[in-house]
């Protein structure tokens, strides 16, 4: 029988990102999305820990969680995300949660499902250098079909004093642009009307292309006329950080788009 999956998210749009990540790896193994909490075999929440307001929130729906596992034995609950990152094994001491993954372990998720049974629980919250997700076609949970977050790079290097991002989602490390392109055609293609990228409050100046530029200010993309829209949509435009004062060599050596003039087209053709 079919399983199902509730991920209940909280904090940024990294993290909307994130839970469209997970649904994806785990669809794979066959679960399935649920909005409804009573149905579901697996319950996640996707956590922030940038304010203590947004911690003590989740340890109030750890509580919620608790009566599902006592009214449904077997149910899995389990925390991820930021907050997941920061308390580790701490979040495992009450018995109520069975499984603890950080930003970067969300590919382990199946395994520590697998691995999880009563008086076992799991945790993984080993940090990466490299992860990116840029290989997972997210699952978009979007209702109106109009936004879809994409995600341009992860992880911070400038260790503020007041800033927990850099310990919770570890180094800055940046998506290889064809990648970010290729799943702004493929939500566009879907229909979504506005792509954004996943960087509010972010260092977004430092994304880093992987060609040896370093972007420095955004750039917006024109998107296809009116008449290449699925369904007849408007045109509008997508914000992806691509670009840096020496845009045209950048976009040359990463996108091969012609003379550098970063058209859709060029783009499109580029990455198809």
């Amino acid at each position: 029988m079919e399983k199902k999956i509730y991920i209940e998210t909280y904090g940024c749009q990294m993290n909307v990102n994130d839970t469209e990540v997970i649904f994806s790896i785990l669809a794979r193994k066959g679960y399935a999305r649920t909005e409804e909490m009573s149905e579901a075999d697996v319950i996640l929440a996707n956590t922030c820990s940038v304010r203590d307001n947004a911690e003590q929130r989740i340890h109030g729906r750890i509580d919620v969680f608790a009566q599902q596992k006592k009214a449904r034995p077997g149910v899995i609950v389990g925390i991820v995300g930021c907050m997941a990152e920061r308390l580790k094994d701490k979040l495992l001491e009450s018995g109520k949660v069975d499984i603890v993954a950080g930003p970067d372990a969300y590919r382990s998720l199946p395994r520590l499902l697998d691995a999880v049974s009563p008086g076992n629980p799991q945790i993984d919250v080993l940090l990466s250098h490299e992860e990116t997700y840029a290989d997972i076609a997210p699952v978009r949970i979007d209702k109106g079909g109009v936004s879809a977050f994409i995600s341009i790079m992860r992880g911070c290097n400038n260790v503020c004093s007041y800033c927990v991002v850099p310990y919770t989602r570890g180094a800055e490390r940046s998506r290889d642009p064809h990648s970010i392109v290729r799943e702004a055609c493929d939500v566009f293609s879907r229909g979504y009307r506005e792509s954004r990228s996943c960087l509010r409050g972010w260092p977004i100046s430092t994304r880093n292309c992987g060609c040896g530029s370093r972007p420095r200010i955004p750039r917006i993309f024109p998107m296809p006329s009116w008449k290449q829209w699925p369904r007849g949509r408007t045109s509008a435009g997508i914000s992806i950080c691509l670009s840096s004062r020496a845009a045209t060599g950048c976009w040359r050596r990463c996108a091969a788009a012609t003379r550098g003039n970063g058209t859709w087209n060029g783009w499109r053709k580029s990455v198809n």
